[in-house]
């Protein structure tokens, strides 16, 4: 057999040159910052103010907070407009204090000033009226005096007013009823000027406490309107000429302290009525025409004082033997 003759294999190609290394990419430039954008101006809301709403009228004429054109705003009253005198002149300062009833144009009256007008009847309507159902008295004299001749005080709306009133007519009855026209001193009774002020009168903040007239030449019955003070601390009447009964209408005087009917023409009994003033400390009725028994309610009280000041000697002689 032909011998088979290989051909030699071609050498394998050179080994490819290394591939060259790739340059590094550059680094991206970083990004810019965004600029903030800027906020939209918002237009700045104004709020209209609201309008106030309207203030509520009241009965006495003015406004809640807020005071009519020419009127004062209705304070308390206080004890010194106790003795106001409304006027229906010019308006001045002086009505600031004054409640609206008395301030349109009117100027209160001081106890030290005599001058005084009279309100119009048409700032207070049925004055005469109210008056009459206010003291509920039936002394003419005194009722026309109030209604016609003293100061012109509108009642129902004040308390403190109305009493000044009431005291005024009380005092006026006291007056005609036991002649005071005949009196030794009658100085400024059933004057315009404050009752407080009147001979033999005594107030606390406008209020009754003492009615002193003794040896005054008072004539007549014992006036029972005395009783409608009710704040009264002494009645005084010694030494004069009164008549009649004690009235048992005296039991609402709660607060007094001193009594003295002595020296007069007093008949009857002495009412029982003692038991209604437990602050009574000292009680006259000497030099009258009483008969019967002196009533249990004084014989009470009379009982009471001997025995606390049986009590303070006591009290008195241990403090004394304790120190001895």
């Amino acid at each position: 057999k032909a011998a088979k003759i290989k051909a030699p294999k071609a050498p394998k190609a050179a080994p490819a040159a290394p591939k060259s290394p790739k340059a590094p990419a550059a680094p991206a430039a970083p990004k810019s910052p965004k600029a903030p954008a800027a906020p939209a101006a918002k237009a700045a809301k104004i709020k209209a103010p609201k309008a106030p709403k309207a203030p509520k009228t009241t009965a006495l004429g003015t406004t809640q907070g807020v005071p009519q054109a020419g009127l004062a705003v209705a304070p308390k009253l206080t004890t010194d407009m106790i003795r106001s005198v409304p006027t229906s002149t010019t308006s001045s300062s002086a009505n600031a204090n004054l409640p609206t009833q008395y301030s349109s144009g009117s100027n209160p009256k001081s106890p030290n000033n005599a001058s005084n007008t009279q309100r119009s009847s048409g700032d207070c309507p049925e004055r005469e009226t109210l008056i009459e159902a206010l003291v509920g008295g039936d002394n003419s004299k005194a009722l026309y005096f109030v209604t016609h001749m003293d100061i012109s005080l509108c009642p129902g709306i004040y308390d403190a007013v109305d009493n000044q009133i009431i005291q005024r007519y009380g005092l006026a009855a006291i007056y005609y009823e036991t002649d005071g026209p005949s009196w030794t001193d009658s100085a400024k009774w059933l004057s315009r000027e404050s009752e407080c002020t009147w001979k033999g009168i005594s107030c606390v903040g406008g209020v009754i406490t003492e009615l002193n007239l003794s040896s005054h030449s008072l004539s007549g019955k014992l006036p029972q309107e005395v009783s409608e003070f009710s704040s009264l601390l002494k009645v005084d009447l010694f030494s004069n000429a009164l008549t009649g009964y004690i009235p048992a209408s005296f039991e609402k005087l709660h607060n007094l302290v001193h009594l003295d009917l002595g020296t007069n023409e007093l008949t009857g009994t002495i009412p029982d009525i003692f038991m209604s003033m437990p602050h009574l400390e000292k009680a006259y009725f000497d030099s009258n025409k009483f008969y019967g028994k002196t009533p249990e309610s004084l014989c009470n009280i009379i009982a009471q004082m001997i025995n606390s000041l049986i009590q303070l000697i006591v009290v008195k002689w241990i403090v004394t033997l304790v120190r001895g």
